[in-house]
């Protein structure tokens, strides 16, 4: 029993994993002609219910550059602002885009992000290439916001149309099971995934054929030629463009996010300010000054080991009390409707399999009691 209820855990937390790896929700990417600083296009998408583009995988990133190379191509201009911006103004290493979140897809120009200086914190996209490179953030350039707006649509292609992929996954099921099953399938290993359906009434074997795909578009050009196969082909990006003209507010240098290291709250975790080292170095002779920017005379009387005892001690931070664990222990909330409809799945299983293990065991507990009670009337 206690395998088999393993095991029954096990598929569901599997399953509600696999909900969070797929492409299953349709988004909006508006570009915006007129230039802003990167911080007033921030703040811009977020009034109107977005957030500057977050490229997170490969496929947004392809169709933010077939929209730069063809729709916006005759307003882009050079570079077009993205959500990814440096957190800390002192190590030009350390990205994550304006929801906090660290960087897996990268498509990074040379020598970007490894080589920010300290007036170049935030990131665009040269429209010509696609790749990410650092900027000033008061630079004035165009910007993507992306909203979420629902659900992947599928489009009827009708027959003699795409998507005549390799090794197609195939299953006996309805039109509407068929694409939904489509629209869950977790993107693969590789970067595959599901992009079209093929759907054939009434055939023998199996109605459904689901066609997976590194290249998002693929099912456009590889066409099948059985008259009989409906083909529906996956749409989870639409595109938009906004002329309207905005007031200038910010020209800091300085990334507007709730992401930036702040070196205040650093220094009171342990950390040493670089600025109060324990001897200065003269601005005029350039040799060390026997002055001290802190109280020398506490420690004049320790040995080096005490010291660098004592130096370790105070640069030592507990990694629980650090921003990045603290992220980990909180939750994101998520509204989607199939988030909701999984936990509630989740909590109602749960309660199934432990009154199931309970009604299995109901009968020796039952007997517990009638021995127990039979016990006191002998005595």
């Amino acid at each position: 029993m206690h395998v088999l209820h393993i095991c029954l855990m096990c598929c569901m937390i599997l399953s509600c994993l696999k909900s969070g790896f797929q492409t299953s929700t349709k988004q909006k990417l508006t570009f915006y002609v007129n230039g802003l600083s990167w911080n007033d296009a921030k703040a811009v998408c977020e009034e109107n219910g977005g957030s500057l583009l977050k490229i997170s995988t490969s496929t947004k990133q392809y169709f933010l550059e077939r929209y730069l190379a063809k729709e916006w191509n005759s307003m882009k201009s050079e570079n077009i602002w993205v959500g990814l911006h440096e957190i800390d103004p002192r190590n030009g290493s350390k990205t994550q885009w304006v929801d906090c979140e660290d960087v897996s897809y990268t498509n990074f120009a040379p020598g970007s992000p490894y080589q920010v200086t300290d007036d170049r914190l935030c990131f665009s996209v040269i429209s010509s290439s696609g790749y990410w490179s650092t900027e000033r953030c008061d630079q004035k350039f165009g910007f993507v916001c992306e909203e979420t707006i629902g659900t992947c649509d599928f489009d009827r292609m009708y027959a003699r149309t795409g998507c005549n992929e390799p090794s197609p996954q195939q299953a006996e099921l309805s039109l509407p099971d068929c694409l939904a099953k489509c629209r869950d399938i977790p993107i693969q290993p590789g970067g595959a995934e599901c992009w079209g359906v093929g759907f054939y009434l009434g055939y023998s074997g199996a109605d459904c054929w689901m066609f997976l795909s590194v290249d998002p578009e693929a099912c456009l050009t590889n066409y099948f030629t059985n008259p009989n196969i409906d083909m529906y082909l996956k749409t989870c990006f639409i595109q938009d463009v906004n002329s309207k003209v905005f007031p200038v507010n910010s020209t800091s240098l300085t990334p507007n996010t709730s992401c930036m290291i702040s070196y205040s709250e650093l220094s009171s975790h342990g950390y040493s300010d670089p600025t109060t080292s324990a001897t200065a170095i003269s601005s005029t002779s350039g040799e060390y000054s026997e002055s001290c920017l802190c109280s020398c005379g506490k420690n004049s009387s320790l040995s080096l080991e005490e010291m660098l005892a004592q130096l370790k001690l105070e640069l030592s931070v507990d990694r629980k009390e650090t921003s990045a664990y603290l992220r980990t222990k909180s939750c994101a909330k998520d509204d989607r409707r199939s988030a909701a409809v999984i936990g509630v799945g989740g909590l109602v299983f749960i309660v199934l399999e432990i009154g199931f293990f309970l009604l299995l065991d109901l009968p020796n507990f039952i007997g517990f009691i009638k021995l127990i009670y039979k016990r006191g009337c002998k005595k």
